[in-house]
Formats: C-alpha cells, structure tokens, sequence
C-alpha cells in the first residue's frame, strides 16, 4: 500500500472517530471536555488528507521532498488547491483548527460551562466551542476528504 493510500486511511478512520465521539458518545457522557477531542480528531483528519494529497504528489515526482512541519505542508498544499481548484476554504479552517488547538494548549485557564467549552486564549479573548461548531467542522473535513480522495482515486488504477 502506498503512504498516500495509508494517509488517507488514516484520515477517514480519524474522522470516524470524531464523528462518533460527536454523535454517540458526547450525548450520552455531556462533557464538554470530550469536545476538544473531537476537534483534535478532526484536525489530524484534515492533516492526514492534506499528508495524502502531498504523497500522492510526491509519488508521481510532482513536487519535491517535504518537511514534518505543518506549515510547510501546508504551504505546499495551497498551491495544489489551486492546481486542483480545491476550495481555499478547507485550508483556512485547518489553520482555524491549529490555532483552537495551539489556544488550548497554552491557555491559563479553561472550563466547561452548560453545553460550551470556554477557552481563556494567553491575550485574553475567550474562545467558545460548542456542539454546533463542531458538526461545522466535522463536515467541512468530510467534505475535504471526499475532495482529496476524488483526485487520488480517479487516479489510482495507475497502480493496479
């Protein structure tokens, strides 16, 4: 199996993950701690398509070796948009995702009030996540996905 075909396995099982734990799991424990779970699982679905898309690339000698860094993966990932007319959209909301998730890490404090969680960011904003913006993200990275997978399996009876 090649690292595009694993990297985009990786990301429908990711986004499974973060699906369930939305529809199922949330409901039933109404924690809403369990949701910055979720949206990690949705931000390593988005990379795990974006690692695939770059892959796929690099397999086909289209672009050049890259770094681990997520900015530069992501850099490298604009310009295939555009040559892919993927919608820019889906890169402005992985780099919404980092950010949450960069918030959260370095926050003095955070806590869980009714059905949000509220994170207090080091400049001292205040960043809501509910249910609701969570499903926003949970279909924008399915919709990705099937983006990324339309132009690596139109292309995949290359191999067989």
């Amino acid at each position: 199996m090649e690292k595009f075909q694993e990297s985009r396995e990786k990301a429908t099982r990711h986004l499974k993950i973060a699906d369930h734990m939305l529809v199922i799991t949330y409901p039933l424990v109404n924690d809403p701690k369990l949701l910055m779970t979720v949206l990690d699982n949705v931000l390593k679905g988005m990379l795990c398509s974006v690692d695939s898309l770059l892959y796929y690339e690099r397999l086909f000698k289209r672009i050049n070796m890259f770094g681990e860094g997520v900015e530069e993966r992501l850099r490298i990932f604009k310009h295939l948009a555009q040559k892919y007319q993927l919608d820019p959209g889906f890169i402005r909301t992985v780099v919404e995702l980092k950010d949450i998730m960069r918030e959260h890490r370095n926050s003095p404090m955070e806590f869980a009030r009714k059905d949000k969680f509220i994170i207090y960011t080091a400049n001292q904003n205040l960043k809501t996540i509910n249910q609701a913006s969570i499903k926003k993200y949970v279909s924008t990275a399915k919709k990705f996905l099937e983006a990324v997978n339309k132009v690596t399996v139109e292309n995949e009876r290359l191999f067989r």
